[in-house]
């Protein structure tokens, strides 16, 4: 997810600011999205759920997001799940490892920890 770019846009054209609009309003829902996710994986009796339902790779899409508080409840979602050894097999087999280590890059130390 990226803000749109008109090379001709001007802040005032109404057409530019509709798609920002949509675009911010795209950011909440998927931070509200990542946040809930992050709080089911918080319990034990929902892990196992959320991956059987296939949890795992929306929320590798959730990591890929420029938006430092997406990333950080995408990444907190993939730690609760992760305490289970199956679970992290799974995460491994879906791709998870490379993006985490992508993460590592990030300068906000709320993603990092």
């Amino acid at each position: 997810l990226r803000p749109p770019t008109e090379p001709a846009a001007v802040d005032g054209d109404p057409e530019y600011q509709g798609q920002i609009a949509a675009f911010q309003q795209q950011v909440k829902v998927q931070e509200q999205a990542a946040g809930a996710l992050r709080n089911l994986s918080m319990h034990a009796e929902n892990k196992s759920k959320l991956v059987s339902l296939g949890s795992i790779p929306p929320t590798l899409v959730l990591l890929k997001s420029p938006e430092p508080r997406i990333q950080e409840q995408a990444a907190g979602t993939l730690r609760n799940i992760s305490i289970s050894a199956p679970h992290g097999k799974s995460m491994v087999s879906d791709g998870a490892v490379p993006l985490l280590i992508e993460l590592l890059k990030v300068q906000d130390i709320k993603v990092l920890e």
